[in-house]
């Protein structure tokens, strides 16, 4: 789904698009053991490659940074971020669970397991770096992660990355957690905000963390080999029902996704009013102005503002006394102590008043905010306050936002319903917290009345717009997202702060513009598709035409569909309606008759009917003695070879070879017959002991030709290998 025809259509948004993110859910308890090791899985990375990672980002990080950049303050806010946070216990489980990779079509790349006790980057960088090792060289990647604002700080701060490859990769955040990060943050990794992202919400993992819930109480008490082996079972049936429906999800994601953002913001952006011209403009100087901003008061300034406050609170006490002690001694002149007293505690002020105004001096505001220089400590104080107030209410908010979502989630039957259990304690969940926004927003409202009374005449710091209290009007309530303005406006404030109608157009020109995106993104998805089913034909085609002998099967395959990719860039309709492509598949195989070699079964049905066989047993067995090596073969198994439809097995595979061997093989003929089963006891470490107990009787040392049955387990199928030892030869059939 690549652009392997014009690798530069996207360049912006990636050549591929990635999604990463850890569940907790998946623990394995320490005591279930880890069992036997005989599966090689196909999407779990090999944890030598993880810990590899691991190393490089230690060692890394304990060199001096490549260059400075302001400290995130989305690391406070994130349990992800938080590498030292221990989310299992580790003398309890021996994983506290998965990390796992997939593309924005929701199909797994790899997964790899969490065996520390928090969520640590280096996950993500080695399953980022094991999908580059499978794509060309110049091929990009934007990889979208709940914090990686954090990790791409992390990658720019380290050198970690090999060379050439952090030039490729791009970070994003998730379209679903981006709105509880700063406002500085999501103008640069929102990915409604990001050129080239399209309409990709980035929430794939979500959905298979949903999937495959149902494997967390059945992997937690197995072997450690069995939950690795269950949960990649699970997951390739995941991407093999994906992968026949990515023509469907195309269609979904035209559909339900383009055609009705298109459609709405269409109708906003005329309703504004604003050329788009100056919509841009005015985006461009939000941006710059907005991430120029230091995200967050650091907490040193946070504290020593306090003191400030504190002690200018006591130089008012101390004020107050004086003016008290004053009036009330004004009339009185044989007080001569009290007058001196008086004089003392006028001094004991004026020095507090000096210390004060030398702390608030060293605090280095205007260094750190220059816009704030020249503001009271009050002012500043409020400023910050009301800054830090409204990024932990836009984090509740959010959540709060999510909670109801997962309480509606049947509605409509769009999902699963939750069920009793988890329904009352995520209702009991918002009735907790809601209090605490409501309390919030009750704050941030007052310390906005505050702040406009406290406001000197000449301050030309906008005032921030009061939250409206109620959770619904809270949602469409756009100010939202924004931060508290602190920097002073020369002249008349910008458009884009206090003009809504531009503040409407440009979001609706960002939506706009990713409808753009996703819909070339989209044809060139359609076209690969469209390639590869052609290839897929011509590969038919041809196999059909040379590699039937006995007869000629009909093969009709059409495929109706045309693309323009200059129509993919063109909006069509007001309505949004996207490329119409019909794609119609007519598939007649009419498979040659096979022949069964009736000679072959008459002989070994005589055998086991006049062998002996095992007496007492569930099924009738015939003991098939080859060169000192006793086999079994059950009469159902005999059977199989008579049905095309039939799987076979290891002991019909076994049996009927050794039967074949006993009736046709000359005397004297140098041939030693192997057995499925000795490839097992290889495979699974058996004694030495135990090999040469059932392998000492074919002589195989002696012999100039061996003959080994073995089953392919990804592909189903059984196919027999004959070795010459003296050339070193091997052929399978």
């Amino acid at each position: 789904m690549g652009p392997s025809t014009q690798p530069d259509l996207y360049v912006s948004g990636g050549d591929v698009q990635l999604a990463g993110d850890a569940c907790f859910s998946y623990r394995h308890l320490r005591s279930a053991g880890d069992g036997p090791t005989g599966y090689h899985p196909k999407f779990f990375v090999p944890k030598a490659k993880v810990d590899a990672v691991k190393v490089r980002m230690e060692e890394a990080r304990k060199r001096p940074v490549q260059v400075t950049a302001p400290d995130d303050g989305c690391s406070e806010n994130w349990t992800a971020a938080n590498e030292k946070k221990r989310l299992a216990d580790p003398k309890r489980y021996d994983a506290s669970g998965i990390f796992a990779l997939t593309c924005r079509h929701s199909q797994v790349l790899f997964t790899c397991n969490i065996d520390t006790p928090g969520e640590r980057h280096h996950y993500i960088i080695a399953l980022l770096e094991e999908v580059l090792s499978h794509l060309p060289s110049e091929a990009t990647a934007c990889q979208a992660y709940d914090v990686g604002c954090i990790v791409d700080r992390t990658l720019t701060l380290y050198n970690i990355l090999d060379p050439g490859v952090r030039e490729r990769v791009a970070f994003v955040l998730n379209a679903m957690h981006a709105y509880g990060h700063e406002w500085s943050c999501q103008l640069k990794y929102n990915p409604r905000m990001v050129v080239g992202m399209g309409l990709t919400d980035n929430e794939c993992i979500e959905r298979l963390w949903s999937r495959i819930r149902k494997l967390i109480p059945i992997t937690r008490g197995q072997w450690n080999s069995r939950r690795i082996w269950t949960i990649d079972q699970y997951v390739a049936f995941v991407n093999e029902d994906g992968f026949y429906n990515l023509g469907n999800w195309i269609v979904r994601q035209e559909s339900k996704n383009y055609a009705s953002k298109f459609k709405t913001a269409r109708a906003n952006l005329i309703r504004a009013g604003v050329p788009i011209s100056e919509l841009q403009t005015e985006w461009e100087a939000q941006r710059a102005s907005q991430t120029s901003l230091r995200r967050h008061a650091p907490k040193r300034l946070r504290r020593e503002l306090d003191k400030v406050i504190a002690l200018q609170a006591q130089i008012d006490l101390v004020e107050k006394s004086i003016l008290e002690v004053r009036s009330t001694i004004a009339g009185d002149t044989t007080a001569s102590d009290a007058q001196q007293l008086l004089r003392q505690l006028e001094s004991t002020h004026s020095e507090l008043s000096k210390q004060a105004e030398a702390l608030y001096a060293s605090l280095n505001i205007s260094k750190i905010y220059p816009e704030l220089q020249g503001l009271s400590p009050e002012v500043a104080h409020l400023l910050l306050m009301m800054r830090d107030l409204k990024i932990s209410i836009r984090r509740k908010a959010v959540g709060s936002f999510q909670e109801w979502e997962t309480l509606d989630q049947a509605v409509s039957g769009r999902r699963e319903p939750l069920g009793t259990k988890l329904y009352q304690a995520t209702r009991s969940t918002i009735t907790k917290r809601q209090p605490a926004l409501m309390k919030a927003l009750k704050k941030f409202n007052d310390y906005c009345a505050e702040f406009e009374q406290l406001r000197p005449a000449d301050c030309h710091i906008p005032v921030p717009h009061p939250l409206p209290t109620q959770l619904s009007a809270l949602r469409e309530d756009t100010s939202l997202h924004e931060d508290v303005w602190i920097t002073p406006s020369e002249g008349r404030p910008p458009r884009w702060l206090e003009d809504e109608d531009v503040r409407q157009g440009i979001r609706s020109l960002l939506t706009l513009n990713r409808c753009q995106e996703e819909m070339v993104r989209l044809a060139a998805e359609r076209r690969n598709m469209h390639q590869w089913l052609e290839d897929e034909d011509r590969i038919l085609t041809y196999t059909m035409e040379h590699y039937q002998e006995e007869s000629e099967p009909s093969v009709d395959i059409t495929v109706d569909g045309s693309i323009d990719a200059h129509e993919a860039l063109i909006f069509e309709s007001e309505e949004g309606d996207g490329l119409d492509i019909n794609y119609t598949f007519k598939i007649e195989v009419q498979p040659p008759p096979r022949q069964v070699d009736l000679h072959l079964f008459q002989v070994l049905q005589e055998y086991a009917t006049n062998n002996p066989s095992i007496p007492n047993a569930p099924t009738s067995r015939t003991i098939v003695d080859t060169v000192g090596r006793k086999l079994h073969i059950d009469s159902e198994d005999l059977k199989r070879l008579q049905h095309r439809t039939r799987w076979l097995n290891n002991f019909c595979l076994n049996g009927v070879a050794a039967l074949v061997m006993k009736n046709f093989a000359s005397p004297d003929i140098s041939c030693a017959l192997l057995s499925t089963l000795d490839l097992h006891r290889v495979q699974y470490d058996t004694n030495d002991s135990v090999l040469w107990h059932h392998l000492a009787p074919t002589e195989y040392w002696n012999k100039e030709l061996w003959l080994i049955p073995i089953h392919r387990r990804q592909q189903q199928h059984w196919v027999f290998c004959y070795c010459l030892p003296q050339g070193a030869d091997a052929v399978l059939l």
